[in-house]
């Protein structure tokens, strides 16, 4: 292959060298600044997905169930991955009480170089959702049980918040 040819399709075609070379901070955010920094945390049940998977994408139409902080909309819509097309899709980590939630920078997304992170959703499935601007690696979260632990902490990060002075 010509070396021009290579060039030629750089040019044109920037994103293959620059996909994401630099997530945003607000990406991989600690928890209390995400938390601090979400104007709307709500649970939401997936009530239908719609398009044609372009890209593996979907359109998830969401259902409040419960709005933690600030005024959730009854209904939203969200970009993601359906969960079940996904290999090794980590679901809700037992509850969020696995190490690897906690030790690793995991969480129900994908990445898939456009320094977004997309989450993965299941039609009938409940998340807690941090509505916001900019992705968060743990904005789209599984949540089965009411003493899910990602949960709790959430639940008493935002308690923390409404304490503090600024």
């Amino acid at each position: 292959v010509p070396m021009r040819l290579i060039f030629a399709a750089l040019l044109l075609f920037p994103t293959i060298i620059w996909a994401c070379s630099i997530p945003p901070q607000t990406l991989y955010q600690s928890n209390e600044q995400l938390v601090r920094s979400t104007p709307v945390i709500t649970l939401a049940k997936v009530e239908n997905r719609e398009g044609d998977g372009k890209y593996n994408q979907y359109e998830f139409t969401f259902k409040s169930t419960l709005s933690l902080k600030g005024k959730a909309p009854d209904t939203f819509i969200l970009i993601g991955y359906e969960a079940s097309n996904v290999s090794e899709a980590p679901a809700d980590f037992g509850d969020h009480k696995k190490p690897e939630f906690w030790a690793f920078d995991s969480g129900n997304t994908i990445q898939p170089g456009d320094c977004t992170a997309y989450g993965l959703f299941s039609v009938g499935q409940e998340y807690l959702i941090f509505l916001r601007p900019k992705s968060h690696y743990r904005s789209y979260e599984n949540i089965k049980q009411n003493d899910d632990l990602w949960l709790e902490v959430v639940q008493l990060l935002i308690e923390y918040e409404k304490r503090q002075p600024y």
